[in-house]
């Protein structure tokens, strides 16, 4: 009964775990994106260049349907960004 519990217990962990965006790369269509990534957390529409946010910190960005960037590490550039702003 505990193997079954611990095999149980290490799925459902397994399911949680959080996709790999370093298989996402530029040039994917969107399609591509979601069977790696899945439904993403948000999605924005930004004058026609899509947003996909995955969790808190991965986001991928999309134009006319294909990859343009992908960002693994998005609080890290919103750090630089700031960092950037405020020495000006």
């Amino acid at each position: 009964m505990r193997k079954l519990i611990l095999m149980v217990g290490l799925f459902l962990s397994a399911c949680n775990s959080h996709p790999d965006i370093t298989r996402v790369q530029k040039g994917m269509t969107s399609e591509q994106v979601t069977a790696i990534m899945g439904k993403p957390t948000n999605k924005q529409d930004l004058d026609g260049i899509i947003w996909l946010r995955y969790g808190d910190n991965q986001v991928v960005v999309l134009e006319n349907g294909i990859v343009v960037n992908v960002v693994s590490d998005a609080m890290a550039v919103d750090d630089s960004i700031k960092k950037l702003l405020d020495t000006n």
